[in-house]
């Protein structure tokens, strides 16, 4: 429901004259239906003409009725870090056919209209700037858009249509899928609107609108680590956009990403992905499961290991998960190599061979870890027992790799498993009794 409906109904009507008028003007340099090209494109509406019609004498009288929306023109507003100068009464009317074309066509377009009228009214009457958060991901195919929650999902954006494109320019001319869509993880939160010549910047206000915003960041890794627990390891960001969509603050803001690979594969995902997703997601935000804060370490840890160049890096990051997860819970100072593979073993095998596979992994890993982190010079020692010991597999080059990749596996999996049971069992004080298990086994 409109908050002015006859404003919003003028609004239409002067659009759609306006539109009229410019794409129909035998004198415009570009008459064509695409204005793509047009240097003066985001100007094209200052027309002089467009004062002379009657729908446009209308709606800005009907405009400067409205209290709300005159104590916003010409006026300092926007958020506590950052303010700019609203437009005037004219230059908003100059502006207002925009609300209506889509990809730079000069053609009324309804669904347009309708979606960008609610972003319009929400700039003038809403006591918070809502900001949206954009990050385009390189990796899975997913089959369909993943409703995470209320305020997060995977979806698809166009290229084009975000604010910082992925490409050049001379690329987008060069390549025409620059405007198919890619898949993105999105998410919303809101600012308060500061309104005001005479208001002054707030440090305060400034402090907690950066922790709101690193909430939505934080967001953004939670997704990401919870696509990689679920198998899919080539998941990376392109970037992070965060901006407005106001028509009176406009506000775009990249932060940097860690890592991204130098070469890029895309993995189909099971056509049920979304369902186990959305089930993991859950399963991760119980409280049951963020009162074990060695969950949340281990599953960053295990995320980060995916954003380091040097694959040394990458083991410490794995090896801090594991030892989270297989030492957790446990007031034992002793023997903690003996313990942690005796421990992964236990809990990830299901038959002797396999232990045993595990149990000699994961000491091999240790032994990684313990010799990297204290610059002892047995590290190549180790790495040619370790390749000697691997089969074939990927090729000879690549032994130490696929050494990596099982254990990144083995990790992952403990991860889920801790996941799944700390959320299936609310009451109880310790995820794992590794005493019982171990003499269990």
């Amino acid at each position: 429901m409109s908050k002015n409906p006859t404003l919003r109904k003028l609004i239409k009507l002067y659009v759609t004259a306006a539109i009229n008028l410019v794409g129909n003007d035998s004198g415009t340099k570009f008459p064509s239906a695409d204005w793509s090209e047009a240097p003066e494109f985001p100007f094209f509406f200052s027309h002089e003409k467009l004062k002379e019609l009657p729908e446009y004498k209308k709606c800005l009288k009907e405009l400067e009725a409205d209290p709300v929306i005159t104590s916003q023109l010409d006026v300092l507003i926007g958020i506590h870090s950052r303010r700019s100068r609203s437009s005037n009464a004219e230059e908003l009317m100059m502006r207002l056919p925009h609300l209506a074309v889509y990809k730079n066509t000069i053609k009324f377009n309804k669904e347009c209209f309708d979606r960008e009228y609610i972003a319009f009214e929400s700039a003038l009457y809403d006591k918070n700037f809502i900001y949206e958060v954009i990050v385009p991901l390189s990796g899975p195919a997913f089959n369909e858009p993943i409703k995470v929650s209320d305020k997060v999902e995977i979806c698809q954006v166009n290229r084009s249509d975000l604010s910082l494109p992925l490409k050049t320019e001379v690329e987008v001319k060069d390549r025409p899928y620059f405007d198919e869509p890619v898949w993105a993880v999105h998410t919303r939160y809101c600012l308060l609107k500061v309104v005001g010549d005479e208001t002054r910047i707030s440090p305060e206000g400034s402090e907690s609108d950066e922790e709101i915003r690193n909430e939505a960041n934080e967001t953004i890794e939670q997704v990401l680590t919870c696509l990689r627990l679920l198998g899919a390891s080539n998941v990376y960001a392109h970037t992070v956009i965060h901006r407005t969509k106001s028509w009176f603050f406009h506000d775009v803001r990249q932060y940097p990403i860690k890592y991204f690979p130098a070469t890029q594969f895309s993995l189909e995902l099971q056509k049920d992905f979304h369902k186990i997703f959305v089930k993991f997601w859950r399963n991760f935000q119980k409280q049951s499961v963020n009162k074990h804060k060695f969950i949340a370490l281990a599953a960053r840890r295990f995320s980060y290991a995916h954003e380091r160049h040097d694959w040394e890096d990458r083991i410490i990051d794995l090896l801090i998960a594991a030892e989270a997860i297989f030492l957790s819970q446990s007031n034992a100072q002793t023997e903690l190599n003996y313990r942690l593979k005796l421990h992964a073993a236990m809990f990830l095998g299901s038959s002797a061979e396999i232990k045993k596979q595990i149990f000699d992994d994961m000491a091999f890993a240790y032994s990684l870890r313990s010799n990297i982190v204290h610059g002892s010079t047995g590290l190549e020692k180790i790495i040619r027992k370790i390749k000697s010991r691997e089969e074939i597999g990927f090729g000879e080059k690549y032994k130490l790799d696929q050494f990596m990749y099982r254990i990144q596996e083995y990790i992952r999996i403990a991860i889920c498993k801790m996941i799944d049971l700390a959320a299936q069992n609310s009451h109880q004080k310790e995820v794992v009794d590794w005493n019982k298990l171990v003499l269990e086994k």
